[in-house]
């Protein structure tokens, strides 16, 4: 796991939060194939958590250099860099289906893929992407999307945030599947990011007698598209 903790350097100097990661020594009894030392698990997913964490308690997402990581387990890990989120292209149309390249960003609150796109399952929804440098304007989130609402039109409403900042509301409808929304300057990051999809009215399909589905699906993303604006 991972957690933020006071630290200082060597000449008592206060440094600010420190990530300490906690390796994980697996042990598998009776096996042949065990290993006295094995290493470190992808601390992914424990980063992820304490940036939807930070995120929420409007602490914004903190950029986690190798340089702030202690290692440390029952015996010797070895040295792994921290996890880095997958770059995103300014401009590329990435897709959600099945085995399509936009995938690799969704975090929790995401449900399987499908044939045609991915289901928001819950009340939150997370992308979390990496970025070579901090764009200097706004940014402009335009989606692709199906909606689920008892609301007339299946209209669904999603509060977007990155890192923590509001970007704005995306509106879909059955007949209106396009929309976006832009992000001020500022609010995207070199290195990590994070978008956060609250979604208004999570929907059971059962409950709106479409079938026996018991998810809570709300917004059903079939594609996404960031564009960095052009300075005036």
């Amino acid at each position: 796991m991972a957690r933020p903790i006071a630290d200082t350097d060597g000449r008592g100097v206060g440094r600010g939060p420190t990530w300490h990661c906690y390796c994980e020594w697996l042990f598998r009894q009776q096996s042949p194939e065990m290993e006295a030392n094995e290493p470190c698990h992808d601390l992914g997913d424990n980063l992820r958590a304490a940036k939807r964490f930070l995120a929420e308690q409007g602490a914004g997402v903190p950029d986690f250099a190798q340089d702030r990581f202690v290692l440390l387990g029952l015996n010797a890990c070895d040295p792994v860099p921290p996890h880095e989120e997958p770059p995103l292209q300014f401009g590329h149309v990435y897709h959600f289906m099945q085995g399509a390249d936009g995938n690799q960003f969704l975090g929790d609150g995401f449900s399987d893929p499908e044939s045609w796109g991915r289901w928001t399952e819950g009340k939150r929804a997370f992308v979390f992407f990496s970025l070579p440098t901090a764009p200097l304007t706004s940014v402009t989130i335009s989606i692709e999307a199906k909606s689920l609402s008892p609301a007339t039109g299946g209209e669904q409403r999603v509060e977007i945030s990155a890192n923590g900042q509001p970007c704005g509301l995306l509106i879909v409808t059955e007949s209106q599947p396009r929309t976006a929304v832009t992000c001020p300057a500022g609010s995207l990051l070199g290195k990590s990011n994070m978008l956060r999809f609250a979604i208004a009215h999570p929907t059971r399909p059962i409950d709106i007698g479409l079938n026996a589905d018991h998810r809570l699906l709300g917004l059903g993303l079939i594609n996404m598209t960031l564009t960095p604006m052009e300075k005036p």
